[in-house]
């Protein structure tokens, strides 16, 4: 056309670069779906199976779901913080043949695992990384790795006595070798009896 209009924009508000428009998510998955997560680290591996909406630490006991979901949610919040090489020709130079970390997630429509290898940290004190997926290698931050090392003991359920409150009828305490035993109402759930002493 002829007129000449007046843009509130410049030519700077277009300037982008290739990094600035790359996918820089490591995982897609969504939280809920996870159904499985295998962490290996230093020869040993840690598994955590969901079945039933329950979180189980394998070989151990009752997982934390809370704990373990924010490991996931973190997992699936994290993003690559740079490109290295997009075809490396020699991984161990990354550290990642042998890796020194690995997490596979799987999800409960069994489709192909995601899984995330993790090698030596870099000058910058971030991580090199490449997904099972892909050849390329890049960089993550340093966080990945420290809830990744989490323990299994961090991720089990600590919770004592698993109970809802509402489903108690009867509560014994032995206290110094004296014994009280508290009954609640079948008619009104708010009102306790001491039975005994």
């Amino acid at each position: 056309q002829k007129r000449v209009l007046l843009a509130k924009y410049s030519p700077k508000d277009w300037e982008t670069s290739l990094f600035d428009l790359r996918d820089k998510s490591v995982f897609s998955y969504k939280t809920q779906e996870v159904v499985e997560v295998e962490i290996q680290r230093a020869g040993a591996s840690l598994r955590l199976t969901k079945k039933d909406n329950i979180w189980a630490v394998e070989g151990m006991a009752k997982g934390d779901a809370n704990d373990i979901e924010d490991m996931i949610n973190s997992l699936r919040a994290a993003r690559i913080s740079a490109f290295i090489e997009e075809n490396p020709k020699n991984l161990a130079v990354f550290g990642l043949s042998p890796h020194a970390l690995k997490v596979t997630v799987q999800t409960a429509d069994k489709g192909a695992a995601q899984s995330l290898l993790i090698g030596a940290k870099n000058e910058s004190g971030k991580f090199y990384a490449k997904t099972g997926q892909s050849e390329n290698v890049f960089a993550v931050d340093s966080n990945i790795a420290a809830f990744l090392s989490k323990k299994e003991e961090d991720l089990l359920h600590k919770t004592l006595l698993d109970f809802q409150e509402e489903n108690i009828a009867e509560l014994t305490i032995r206290d110094n070798g004296e014994n009280i035993l508290l009954r609640r109402d079948a008619g009104d759930q708010k009102k306790w009896k001491i039975e005994q002493p």
